[in-house]
């Protein structure tokens, strides 16, 4: 029975224990055995190993001298002497040393003053590092190495302004008595360590304010932290470029600021909206960018169902996050005091927050301006969800309105409702804003007509326009009031209309519309008249600065044709022939053609005997109605010509028979456009004459004896 002893160390704990475990077995064979025992050699060498490196339980930074100093410091607090040691590394030349040192100001010289030293501090009596100063020039901390049993105290501005700073260290600090972290690792540029920091332990924390401020390359999971005693979180991503971690499950009952809590975290856009906010007082800032910032922030989550209650600044918490267009009308707005640059350049924002409480705002100070580096200010989208409902809000207590619209370019809702406080500040306020001339010109005739109107502002409102019926509001509100107005001018509109001018004699004329093309509003005088050209005139309604209109409807007149009705032509004449009145007249051969315009005859056209013929006169485009002219053929002496003439059958399909007492001459046909199509020469009393090569249609047949003609028609089948 082979017998054998373990030796367990629990690495990942703060007090690492020894274990010895007894086990057995039975040795199958020499090999079995063999093998067992190197491997349990092997084993027993690593974990002694191991014992014997984490045994110590120091503090081990590391620290890299530069420009030819050869001394390192920082603040420390400690509750007696501190041993420490150090030694150099690689590729500099082995040298070493130790001392002791107490808080709170620590200096350790005697350094070489190029490269880097391994320095290694005993827990004993060390409670806390700090680092005073801002970024220096002689030294920097690169490494954490180990964070050893150190009973910490505070990890406030611990290691901030170390911009090449990295955490190696896999052990963790025991952070028990920690109730600060706060600019922990502020200023840490490089730091995206230590990888086991979402396993920390601070339960007992209460302030974490700037903890990775300004950590640009910190992006480390922290969603296990228990943040249950939390109260301060401002700034604790300020300027953490890429920190995008799922923080939604944090527990932040106890929150009272989080002020610029992810001010330029650009990347960072996780879900937060169950986070409760209900002891929160200070948001202003949070979702901020800084000023003139390159890249804009991500961050376009629903926080509609965040409790605001207790809030009493909002100053500038959406300023630069340029895709937040999130639900937010619900909020309790009713203590919040500073709504400052509130969603300044925040240039999706478009919602309705009309209902928002603003009774307790005392400023609204460049609230929704959009500055100058936007270079299309077309592109700010807020004009309140599209609803008028801002209108309102309860003003009487902010003193600062300067500058709230200036480049709001759609914002446009007259804010003529708005009580003004007698101390408010108007500059900027409607500068290069989306106001347009109705808007503008309605809100100074709502607060020209409050007696309340407070005496002696001066109304920022660059390149506004008003209309003729403000002037007297802003006269009286110059003059009476005291009032000034800085790049405001008087505009007047004229209303814009695609309208028909001509008509017909007796159209029926559509009524004329009462919105122009371009939103203007009005009446239309005299009453429409079909039957005479008629000037009418659009006068817009009150507030749009627009001007009267007046346009010319244009009746042209219709004459109907007149003339002989049944006239009496020589057989051969032709429409020309026919006297009407007006003489330039259409011909057509059907009621259904004169009436649709279709298929009109040529004046050449031969006059059938018996058949009625329709004439419309045409006016500049305006058609009258058809005039029907049946004519007959008179008799002469050439009649006699005829006697028993016959010509069957007609409808002819392919041969026809003509027959005279009289010989015959000759028979000429003619299509309906009066184009001569065939000639027969007969010479006889009769003839049979072949017509089967014409197309199927109505032809004119002449049938000439002795000089004297006879017109038919003839329908080919």
């Amino acid at each position: 029975m082979l017998c054998f002893k373990v030796f367990a160390f629990n690495a990942a704990s703060n007090n690492p224990k020894f274990k010895v475990k007894e086990n057995r077995f039975h040795p199958f064979s020499a090999y079995f055995y063999k093998k067992t025992m190197k491997r349990l050699l092997l084993l027993c060498w690593g974990l002694v190993f191991i014992a014997s490196s984490a045994k110590a339980q120091d503090f081990i930074t590391t620290w890299r001298i530069i420009n030819n100093s050869s001394f390192i410091a920082f603040g420390a607090e400690t509750v007696g002497p501190v041993n420490y040691s150090w030694q150099t590394l690689p590729p500099a030349a082995p040298a070493s040393g130790s001392g002791t040192f107490t808080g709170p100001n620590v200096t350790i010289s005697g350094l070489p003053i190029t490269g880097s030293i391994r320095l290694t501090i005993q827990p004993q009596n060390f409670r806390r590092i700090v680092n005073n100063a801002t970024f220096n020039f002689s030294y920097t901390l690169e490494n954490i190495n180990q964070w050893g049993a150190v009973p910490w105290t505070s990890m406030e501005n611990a290691f901030r302004f170390y911009p090449e700073l990295q955490v190696s260290a896999i052990d963790f600090p025991n952070l028990t008595n920690v109730t600060s972290m706060a600019g922990m690792f502020e200023g840490c540029f490089a730091l995206n360590s230590p990888f086991n920091i979402n396993f920390w332990n601070i339960s007992n924390v209460t302030n974490l304010s700037r903890m990775f401020k300004d950590c640009q390359n910190f992006n480390q999971a922290l969603s296990l932290w228990n943040t249950s005693n939390v109260t301060d979180m401002s700034s604790l991503f300020e300027n953490a470029i890429v920190f995008n971690q799922n923080i939604g499950n944090w527990n932040t009952a106890n929150v009272t600021s989080f002020r610029r809590m992810f001010k330029a975290a650009v990347e960072f856009n996780r879900n937060i909206g169950n986070w409760n906010t209900g002891n929160v007082t200070d948001m202003s800032e949070m979702f901020s960018v800084l000023e003139f910032a390159s890249f804009p922030t991500q961050f376009n989550q629903n926080i509609a169902n965040w409790n605001t209650a207790n809030v009493t600044t909002m100053a500038g918490m959406f300023y630069g996050a340029s895709f937040f267009n999130q639900n937010i009308s619900n909020w309790n707005t009713s203590n919040v005091t500073d709504m400052s640059d509130m969603f300044r350049d925040a240039n999706a924002f478009n919602q309705n927050i009309g209902n928002w409480d603003t009774s307790n705002v005392t400023t609204m100070a460049r609230m929704f301006q959009n500055d100058l580096f936007n270079l299309v200010p077309e592109n700010f989208a807020f004009n309140n969800g599209g609803s008028p409902s801002i209108q309102n809000w309860n003003t009487s207590n902010v003193i600062d309105m300067s500058g709230m619209f200036s480049r709001a370019a759609n914002f446009n809702f007259s804010l003529g409702n708005w009580v003004l406080n007698p101390n408010v500040v108007l500059v900027n306020m409607l500068d290069r804003s989306g106001l347009d001339c109705e808007s503008y010109t309605q809100t100074l005739l709502a607060w020209n007509a409050n007696p309340n109107t407070p005496n002696n502002k001066i109304l920022g409102a660059t390149f506004m326009s008003y209309g003729p019926e403000a002037i007297p509001a802003i006269t009286n509100l110059v003059v009476n009031k005291g009032w000034g107005f800085s790049g405001h001018d008087f505009f007047s509109v004229t209303p814009e209309f695609s309208l028909d001018t001509t008509y017909c004699e007796g159209d029926v004329i559509p009524a004329l519309p009462l919105v122009s093309e371009n939103g203007i509003t009005g009446t239309w005088s005299p009453a429409l008249n079909n039957t005479q050209t008629t000037t009418y005139t659009f006068v817009p309604n009150n507030g749009q600065c627009a001007t009267t209109l007046s346009t010319t409807l244009t009746i042209v007149p219709v004459v109907t044709p007149s003339g002989e009705a049944n006239p009496l032509v020589p057989a051969g004449s032709t429409l020309n022939e026919l006297v009407i009145t007006p003489a330039n007249v259409l011909w057509y051969a059907s009621l259904q053609d004169a009436q649709s315009g279709n298929n009109s005859l040529p004046l050449s056209t031969l006059l059938v005997d018996g058949a009625t013929y329709y004439a419309v006169a045409v006016n500049s485009g305006c058609r009258s109605e058809p005039f029907a002219v049946t004519v007959s053929f008179s008799l002469d002496v050439a009649s006699s010509l005829f006697t028993g003439f016959s010509f069957q059958p007609n409808p002819v399909t392919t041969l026809v028979t003509v027959a005279n007492a009289t010989a015959l001459e000759h028979l000429e046909v003619y299509n309906y456009l009066g184009q001569k199509v065939r000639v027969y020469p007969i010479h006889q009393e009769s003839a049979v004459l072949d017509m089967s090569g014409l197309e199927p249609g109505v032809y004119l047949v002449k049938v000439y004896v002795d000089q004297a003609v006879k017109t038919l028609k003839m329908l080919k089948k």
